[in-house]
């Protein structure tokens, strides 16, 4: 308890210190109140309309905005990252969604340019295959302040990148980028409000929420034309009779994803390959359909034709990878099989299974190849479509501490739900007041880039709060909070 305290009490400091930094009051006005109903294009839950509020009672105070968003898969986070960005655009400041794979970045793009095309929003897509004069221009655009809205990879933090004007930073699947690439983005603005969000929460994710400085929201509620997925789980032997299945659907005009876990075949593993398998698909099993491929070591231009193809329905079964496991959104895409299900986590099976289901028909998603040690642990994906519960019996099972990259020495492993964790972690965020006050008393023995060393009574270092974005580490000075979380806490001086 007191080791896990001590480091949200330097954390609940960040979190003060945070929320007393200048940042921008941005100004909610009847305009762009009708601009956000006016371009829903569905009714939003009641949960999409309390974690809304939440979002813009953050953005309206003149502090900057650190917020995490979790819902589950298709539970409609991107439309309310959209109505936040409208805010930020009424008040005349730029917004970026920065999103980690190109697939992803292009279809917000598409998605976001089609919801506001009749809003005078310019809106542009800056990702590492628009090359030459074309993403010149468009990093010209956003430098100029003529571009409202850009979505993008990586491409984002390029150095020759500048904003004009960057008020608000949307990162979606948070998970897959590093602490210093958000910062890279959110350094590019004028002290910008940030909204990170994610779908399934992984290890990472709430080791964020338990240790990090951020305030979150949940939208826990699914829209009504969400329909569950039935998963089923099938031996090697049945396999004919999935191809059978898709084979009818795709008569009923409905399409399917095949995943792989590999792309090539390899001497360490026995898995089947896509592009193998692709070839053998087509050929063999559905010579009568067409069949696309799509893996992450095609050229963007490739996989832009594949998924533009079929979307549009011309590709009926499509081969691929885990590429497809986010930002693939094709409503008449209903059955999904997964090879070698075992060879994945459960987040990520979720995750897959998120890409069926978006339309109003009852879709299927059918994992194969479970060894029987997986399969204890794949049943419990068959029974669970909640995505929150989804990786917690994985995490039991493991007996697994909450990831704290860089604590070498920290002696807690905590098991999910302990309630000493929420408690350590109350109780230091209560007393931050009391923390900051006996920090302030200390000597001012700081070595070079430490803000607040907290000294032992034995001479040695034993935390220090350092100005650099936060990560939880060591005692080297290279993140936020360093802890030495060997013996006693006796003269750290932040008990009262």
């Amino acid at each position: 308890f007191e080791e896990f305290f001590h480091v949200s009490a330097g954390l609940a400091l960040k979190h003060r210190q945070r929320k007393r930094s200048p940042g921008i009051a941005f100004r909610v006005t009847d305009r762009a109140r009708e601009t956000i109903k006016r371009i829903l294009p569905f009714h939003p839950t009641a949960a999409q309309k309390r974690v809304l509020k939440e979002i813009v009672d953050d953005m309206r105070v003149p502090e900057p905005m650190n917020r995490l968003l979790q819902g589950d898969v298709g539970s409609g986070k991107t439309i309310v990252a959209v109505q936040a960005a409208l805010v930020a655009l009424d008040n005349s400041f730029q917004v970026a969604l920065m999103a980690p794979t190109e697939i992803l970045a292009t279809q917000h793009y598409l998605y976001i340019k089609d919801l506001l095309k009749n809003l005078p929003v310019d809106v542009d897509l800056l990702i590492s295959a628009r090359r030459g004069a074309v993403k010149a221009d468009v990093k010209r655009r956003i430098a100029e302040g003529s571009c409202g809205l850009v979505v993008g990879t990586h491409a984002l933090i390029e150095e020759d990148v500048e904003f004009a004007r960057l008020g608000l930073v949307i990162v979606d699947e948070q998970h897959r980028f590093g602490v210093l690439q958000r910062q890279e983005l959110i350094r590019k603005g004028l002290a910008p409000d940030v909204l990170v969000m994610t779908a399934t929460p992984i290890p990472r994710t709430l080791a964020l929420t338990i240790y990090g400085d951020l305030d979150f929201s949940v939208i826990e509620e699914m829209p009504p034309r969400r329909v569950a997925v039935e998963t089923l789980i099938l031996d090697e032997n049945q396999r004919g009779r999935v191809f059978e299945f898709i084979r009818a659907k795709a008569r009923e005009g409905q399409q399917a994803y095949v995943v792989y876990p590999v792309i090539e075949e390899s001497s360490r593993a026995d898995l089947r390959p896509a592009v193998r398998m692709y070839e053998e698909i087509r050929r063999t099993v559905f010579p009568e359909l067409s069949v696309g491929l799509l893996h992450g070591r095609l050229a963007s231009e490739e996989k832009e034709a594949v998924m533009r193809d079929f979307k549009a329905g011309g590709i009926r079964v499509l081969v691929s990878t885990t590429v497809v496991e986010v930002g693939v959104d094709v409503p008449n895409a209903t059955v999904m099989m997964i090879e070698h299900a075992e060879r994945f986590g459960l987040a990520q099976l979720h995750q897959l299974r998120g890409r069926v289901g978006r339309c109003g028909r009852a879709d299927e998603s059918r994992g194969r190849g479970a060894a029987a040690r997986a399969r204890r642990d794949l049943r419990r994906l068959q029974d669970c479509r909640d995505g929150f519960e989804t990786p917690r019996p994985g995490r039991i099972l493991r007996h697994a501490a909450v990831g704290h990259s860089g604590v070498s020495n920290c002696q807690f492993a905590a098991r999910p739900g302990n309630p000493r964790m929420g408690q350590a972690r109350g109780d230091a965020f209560c007393r931050a007041g009391s923390v900051e006050r006996r920090v302030r008393r200390l000597p001012a023995l700081s070595p070079p880039g430490l803000a607040a060393p907290l000294w032992p009574r034995n001479g040695r270092l034993k935390a220090f709060v350092v100005r650099c974005p936060w990560s939880v580490a060591t005692n080297s000075g290279c993140g936020l909070v360093g802890w030495g979380l060997g013996t006693g806490d006796k003269g750290l001086g932040i008990r009262d």
